[in-house]
């Protein structure tokens, strides 16, 4: 199956494949840019599914990345009083707003992890065993069980 030569450590530690078939994973994008192209492909009917979204806080489009930009605080507090389309974080972060009630999956309908994103040093998400650690343990404690009982949602590589 291509997606694990894709997820390389993610399979070791999540187990994927017992869990999610082979229609939730999304072909992995091969450019090294995050790109608006690859998140139409993963969600081609992003207006329709934007439209549908109801209550606060469980986005839509969910991205893992290896860098985070607000203070938690800041980020529960917007999740409470608004509607999210697309939420971006780091695992630690997400896992922490999860945690806490603030960010909800049941609107939940793809999820991408930004592979290819590497930093200053050249590390991507998965080279720090924190970020990787934490990774994991997202995928295996809520997003592959999310994944599991909603079997629409799709996950990607970007």
């Amino acid at each position: 199956m291509v997606i694990v030569k894709a997820v390389g450590y993610l399979t070791v530690a999540v187990g994927y494949h017992s869990y999610c078939s082979k229609a939730n994973f999304c072909k992995a994008n091969t450019s090294p840019e995050f790109g608006v192209a690859y998140l139409r492909q993963v969600l081609p009917k992003w207006k329709k599914l934007k439209a549908g979204v109801e209550g606060h806080g469980s986005p839509v489009l969910l991205v893992i990345c290896p860098s985070a930009l607000r203070a938690l605080e800041e980020q529960q507090k917007f999740l409470k009083k608004s509607t999210c389309h697309m939420g971006i974080g780091t695992p630690s972060r997400i896992l922490a707003l999860i945690k806490s009630g603030h960010l909800g999956l049941d609107q939940l309908c793809a999820v991408v992890i930004d592979w290819n994103w590497r930093d200053v040093k050249h590390h991507r998400l998965v080279d720090a065993p924190e970020l990787r650690t934490e990774l994991a343990n997202l995928l295996k404690t809520y997003i592959i069980p999310h994944i599991k009982s909603h079997s629409k949602c799709k996950i990607g590589i970007l």
